[in-house]
């Protein structure tokens, strides 16, 4: 069984449209542990869109004294670089950037029921945006709610 993540990171991967932004544009990462965040940030690489999913917290709550209901919450990262400063560069990376969490948010409430180790649901999102780099930085953190019941072995 994969870990939580890749399901995730697998399904948005294989269900993503070919619309704006390209998915051959988009650097799926899936070994969210090899991302580095002080690269991507210190990087000047314009035009780049990177797209991984990682792990929050796993509080454990009881359900009943047989099995343990599992509240796992997964952050898809979204990470884009502007071409340049000029305002019509800054604003077509906004654009592909909200495409980007639409297609994310699009895929996860469609798409759950394929998902058979955890029930999938979006929670809210957190913008990481800095249009005062050169180039500069558009990122967004959706929160994604993920509820299992793991049975004892």
């Amino acid at each position: 069984m994969n870990p939580p993540e890749l399901t995730l990171l697998n399904l948005i991967e294989s269900k993503w449209t070919e619309t704006n932004p390209s998915k051959a544009q988009i650097k799926f990462y899936d070994q969210p542990t090899n991302i580095d965040w002080d690269y991507l940030l210190a990087s000047r690489a314009a035009g780049t869109r990177h797209l991984w999913v990682s792990q929050a917290e796993a509080p454990h709550r009881a359900v009943g004294f047989q099995a343990k209901r599992v509240d796992l919450n997964l952050i898809v990262n979204i990470f884009l670089r502007s071409v340049s400063r000029s305002e019509a560069d800054l604003d077509e990376a906004m654009l592909e950037e909200k495409n980007m969490i639409e297609e994310v948010s699009r895929i996860i409430p469609a798409e759950r029921h394929t998902v058979t180790e955890f029930v999938p649901s979006v929670k809210h999102f957190i913008n990481k945006d800095d249009t005062m780099l050169d180039p500069p930085l558009l990122a967004h953190e959706v929160h994604v709610a993920c509820s299992y019941v793991r049975y004892p072995s």
